[in-house]
């Protein structure tokens, strides 16, 4: 179903799969949205904009928080979100989604895919990045053994990265 205009970030109810239909549209330009719990956090061109999600038809605004150029990946280890995009890597806290706080940032461009295990996030943005974010306000990029991996995209699962780069590459992690 196509959106009311491409700047609309619309939910579509699939409850007759037959028959998807839109069952709400807001005015976001979205880039990025996941869910944690009561709450949708949603990416776009003015930065993090957390809303209350009661019946996934009814979304209303909780709270934002301005980062700087285009954010355009997250992924939710509550209580933080970590999110990219070409300025850097942001570590955020959300554990009062009223009020959203910047823990830390990394000045590097890293604008990919974001997985983690753990204290390990992965970020897959052509080549894949490894940050130690053990420190929610010093998180830091690890040097690898590995050379540069190209990739995709990575994903953890168990002691396994599996790494989309052309093929399939998987490595055990410790």
């Amino acid at each position: 179903i196509p959106s009311s205009s491409p700047h609309d970030f619309d939910i579509i109810s699939i409850e007759d799969a037959t028959a998807p239909q839109s069952s709400a549209t807001y005015e976001y330009d979205a880039r990025d949205f996941t869910f944690d719990g009561d709450y949708g956090f949603l990416l776009d061109a003015r930065g993090l904009t957390i809303l209350h999600i009661s019946d996934y038809v009814t979304l209303s605004k909780v709270s934002s928080l301005s980062l700087p150029n285009i954010a355009e990946n997250i992924k939710i280890d509550y209580p933080y979100a970590y999110i990219t995009n070409h300025d850097g890597f942001f570590i955020v806290d959300i554990s009062i989604p009223d009020q959203p706080v910047q823990e830390s940032m990394i000045y590097q461009p890293l604008y990919g895919e974001i997985s983690f295990k753990g204290e390990l996030v992965a970020v897959s943005d052509g080549i894949l990045h490894f940050i130690d974010v053990s420190d929610k306000e010093n998180p830091c990029i690890l040097k690898h053994n590995y050379g540069e991996i190209k990739s995709r995209k990575a994903i953890f699962s168990r002691q396994y990265l599996f790494v989309a780069d052309g093929g399939l590459s998987i490595y055990r992690v410790h």
